[in-house]
């Protein structure tokens, strides 16, 4: 058993080695194909790319202030009531196994004859 979770767990750090292996070397194409482009290029770029960062926050600030908070504080939004009892009461209980498959009934009867 203990030899079993050992070698689960080597296979489990090769797969997080790996996976950080391509993750930087994807990271590490992507960035020297930013930096192949000359200097003026890099800057018009960085330009326009702040440009869009700046249209994208000034969208989410114009969205932020659309949403209308003034409803939770109105009296109607008060009034309302949860019909919820806290803590939940514990229901029925169902299979301990839901994936066990149910018994056939020659023997579901079986079992009934054998009970009684």
């Amino acid at each position: 058993m203990k030899k079993e979770v050992n070698i689960s767990n080597k296979n489990l750090v090769i797969i997080v080695i790996v996976l950080l292996l391509t993750s930087g070397l994807v990271f590490g194409v992507v960035l020297s194909f930013g930096q192949s482009t000359s200097k003026t290029e890099a800057g018009s770029m960085s330009l326009i790319s702040s440009n869009k960062y700046t249209a994208a926050l000034r969208r989410v600030d114009l969205l932020i202030d659309s949403y209308q908070t003034d409803l939770f504080n109105s009296s109607i939004f008060k009034t309302l009531k949860s019909f919820i009892k806290l803590p939940l009461e514990k229901g029925l209980v169902g299979k301990e196994n839901p994936f066990e498959l149910p018994l056939p009934p020659e023997q579901e009867f079986l079992e009934e004859l054998l009970n009684i």
